[in-house]
């Protein structure tokens, strides 16, 4: 130890980078050590003046810009402006240094621009420095303010609630018993959530159970590996490869869920409502909404909530403020688009729950379905029709869009934040490029609904012609995937291809997906349909809805909270995976007690008291319940609706 010198400063000279290793692996981010910085407290300020500072890890950001000359002469060299654009966007490093705590953000960026003096002239390269205040961290956490206290608030209230309904529900008799009291206890409730499917019934449809709930695990899986792709690695390269090699394909094509959701929403809507006899086919169009609406909204204001609260302060670390800023601001600007279902248009610079687009796309073409669900059940063939060539339009559309654009087939082709940003507010988000799968999901379910399925009564093919069938499914769905491989290989391709793989490859995997469903439930699905029927998948089912909301921002919190960099690999990915799926059915089920199933219950007492009870509330209830594909009970909902 040198003489004079505090241990806490020694402490912050050695957790502060020096020289990086991994460079050329591309580990361009290093913490150095941050508990070892932010651990130091109460060093003696030099002069004597009596004050004194902590540690203070501040990430020191260095990153290239060309300069006018340079970029005239690439142009005139003949490079693509946009692959000079991403070889920048891709050289930032970042490095760790310890500081004390009475230095601003301005003065330590500062402290390292004079290094920068000169490299200007090398290659027509500017090196930048950069150090905001959110890359400056100490061990001290932001206090909550005004708005967190709220959500503080909210929780609480909501717990208190839970206590006093549940010691209700224990403790007072059955027969003295009202059920809007008892709404959220949390015996009630989690014994309906766990409890074993019945045996017996109409189990038409059960094979939705498990294309539900693997489909929801193929959507965890697909985020999981983005955001590892996001996180400081040693091997940093590994990143640009992964996508890459053909096993990963369906990594590579993991967006392909939502379709699948899309389709079987628009299958259920179908199905439940022309599974009637034409004299029961009423929608009380009114109730049909307000019933979706609510049935959605409660556990998504929630997350919207702690999204913009709570959840920022449940960890620390050297980027947390940078990675967690965004939807915390977002939450709080763009809260309203979010429960009004149209946040897949507005606040996409700052989302909040970033994965709720889906519900916004799955929330408008529900709003539009009642137009096809009358037009069906009058004039049938008619109807069919009208479906057909809106589906051709937008198979054309998305053609056409993704050819005069120039859109990249998959967003693990995109190297660019600006062109990855343009890409999904207007290729992926919008309804009026999504909408096909979920047509024909509402076609299908015509189809199926009025052919009266039954378990006991199975409409049987002959052997040959329920191969011919299984190896058209397979073909519909391996295609897709196939393709989407080539598109990421090779990113340059020609635009023509890349747009007939825009507007056929999610059409064509949901039909797939719907060649799946109507084969088990005629019951040509054989061992498929008995592992997708499974009863395990029915009970995990009803977590879908709320492992969907909760799951994100458990990983924005992993990747958040990281104090030293990473190592990927396959394996350490999908341990992450596992344990994002474990922890997300945990937290989502705490979810869905809090607020999806008591919210369930008041509806029900609420418009059973109010409505009526008519064919038409009924009718009604039962369809909005039925829409959603993402939520819980979709299959027989209206029957466990009853049953609260």
């Amino acid at each position: 130890m040198q003489a004079g010198v505090h241990p806490g400063a020694q402490a912050m000279q050695d957790a502060s980078v020096r020289v990086p290793e991994g460079l050329l692996k591309r580990s361009w981010t290093h913490f150095g050590n941050w508990k070892e910085c932010v651990d130091v407290r109460d060093v003696p300020s030099a002069g004597g003046g009596g004050g004194s500072f902590h540690g203070q890890m501040c990430m020191v950001k260095l990153y290239p810009t060309l300069t006018g000359s340079a970029a005239r002469a690439d142009a005139r060299a003949g490079l693509d402006p946009g692959m000079v654009k991403i070889l920048l966007n891709m050289l930032n490093y970042r490095s760790g240094q310890c500081v004390p705590s009475t230095c601003s953000a301005r003065e330590v960026q500062q402290l390292f621009e004079p290094l920068t003096v000169g490299l200007p002239t090398v290659a027509g390269i500017q090196i930048n420095v950069s150090v905001t205040e959110d890359d400056c961290t100490t061990r001290d956490r932001p206090a909550l303010d005004a708005t967190d206290w709220v959500g503080v608030a909210v929780l609480l209230c909501m717990g208190a609630i839970m206590v006093i309904s549940t010691a209700y529900d224990v403790w007072v008799p059955a027969a003295r018993k009202r059920a809007l009291l008892a709404a959220f206890s949390v015996v009630s409730n989690g014994r309906k959530l766990l409890a074993m499917p019945r045996q017996g019934g109409d189990q038409t449809l059960s094979c939705l159970h498990g294309i539900r709930f693997i489909s929801m695990a193929w959507v965890v899986l697909g985020h999981r590996y983005m955001a590892s792709a996001t996180v400081p690695a040693v091997n940093g390269s590994f990143t640009s490869t992964f996508f890459k090699d053909w096993y990963r394909i369906g990594i590579t094509n993991a967006t392909v869920s939502v379709d699948t959701f899309f389709l079987v929403s628009g299958l259920l809507v179908g199905y439940l409502f022309f599974q009637k006899a034409p004299a029961k086919r009423r929608l009380n169009v009114p109730m049909y909404y307000l019933h979706r609406y609510l049935r959605l909204t409660p556990a998504l204001a929630m997350m919207v909530l702690l999204s913009a609260t709570v959840a920022f302060h449940v960890g620390w670390g050297p980027q947390w403020t940078t990675k967690m800023m965004t939807n915390r601001e977002g939450c709080r600007e763009n809260w309203w688009s979010v429960l009004l279902y149209i946040g897949n248009y507005i606040g996409l610079q700052k989302q909040c729950v970033p994965q709720s687009w889906y519900l916004m796309v799955d929330m408008q073409l529900h709003w539009l379905s009642p137009l096809a669900l009358i037009l069906l059940a009058r004039k049938p063939r008619l109807g069919l029709i009208v479906l057909a060539v809106l589906c051709v339009a937008g198979l054309v559309g998305n053609f056409v869009f993704s050819y005069v654009e120039d859109l990249a087939g998959s967003a693990a082709a995109i190297g660019d934040d600006d062109e990855r940003k343009h890409w999904n507010r207007w290729f992926y988000f919008p309804t009026f490029t999504r909408f096909v799968p979920y047509l024909e999901g509402l076609a299908l379910g015509f189809v199926m609904g009025n052919q009266r399925l039954r378990v006991d009564k199975p409409i049987k093919l002959r052997l040959v012609y329920c191969y011919l069938a299984w190896l058209l499914v397979a073909a519909l769905m391996l295609v897709p995937l196939g393709t989407g491989y080539n598109i990421v290989q090779y990113p340059g391709v020609d635009r023509l291809p890349t747009a007939f793989y825009n507007a056929l490859h999610r059409p064509a995997w949901a039909l797939g997906i719907g060649g799946v469903a109507y084969l088990c439930a005629t019951g040509n699905g054989g061992p498929v349909n008995t592992l997708l029927s499974w009863y395990g998948f029915q009970v995990l089912g009803r977590f879908s809805y709320c492992v969907y909301l909760v799951h994100m921002i458990l990983q924005d919190m992993q990747v958040a909270s990281m104090k030293t960099i990473a190592y990927l690999s396959d394996s350490t990915i999908l341990s992450q995976f596992a344990g994002d799926l474990l922890l997300s059915i945990i937290i989502g089920g705490v979810l869905s007690l809090m607020c999806e199933s008591p919210f369930l219950i008041i509806e029900k007492e609420l418009f059973g008291r109010f409505q009526g009870k008519g064919n038409a509330s009924k009718d009604a209830n039962a369809q909005a319940q039925a829409s959603p594909s993402i939520p819980p009970m979709a299959i027989g909902e209206e029957k466990s609706v009853k049953e609260h």
